[in-house]
This record gives structure tokens, sequence and C-alpha cells, in this order.
């Protein structure tokens, strides 16, 4: 069960979170939001393809961690293991660096 963390804002709405109505909702695990003032769940944006972060209102792309069985590549990527000959990816987060 995924929770909903809403927070009552006066002021502008932090990055990581999106505003309406005077609250604050994190964006959900799988997505990030660098900027400030979104009004509604589209200033989420979603990891790319085989990737999530590893919790709620995460502030940036660099948070999104390829899932097991994957590793990130130089570009960004999530790649299956197998794809790159002999390398092992033994837990979510692995990369080639």
């Amino acid at each position: 069960m995924q929770a909903t963390l809403t927070v009552f804002v006066e002021q502008s709405c932090p990055i990581g979170y999106y505003c309406s109505a005077g609250t604050s909702t994190a964006c959900p695990i799988g997505t990030y939001n660098n900027q400030t003032d979104q009004v509604d769940s589209t200033g989420c944006v979603s990891c790319q393809t085989f990737a999530t972060t590893e919790e709620g209102a995460s502030t940036n792309a660099w948070q999104c961690v390829c899932a097991r069985d994957y590793y990130m590549t130089l570009a960004g990527e999530c790649e299956l293991c197998t794809a790159a000959g002999d390398f092992s990816c033994p837990e979510q987060g692995t990369d080639i660096t």
C-alpha cells in the first residue's frame, strides 16, 4: 500500500511536490519534480523506463534508479544486465561507473 503525504501550504509549492487548493502533495514513487509552484500531478516527471525512485517527493532525475536486473548506462538509460555480457546486477540501483 502506498501512502500519500499531504501538507497544508500557505506559500510557494516546494520542489518534489505539487500544490492545489492550499495543500501540497508529494510526487509519487517513480517520479520527481525539480520545479517549484507546480499546480497538479503533471508537474511530476516519470523516471525513465525500468527505473523508479526509492521514495516519494523526489526532486531530481538522478534520484531515479534502475530496477533489479537492470543497470544504468552512461547515457542514463536502464538496460537489462544480460545485455552487458558478464556484468552482474545484484541489486536495484546498479550502474556501470
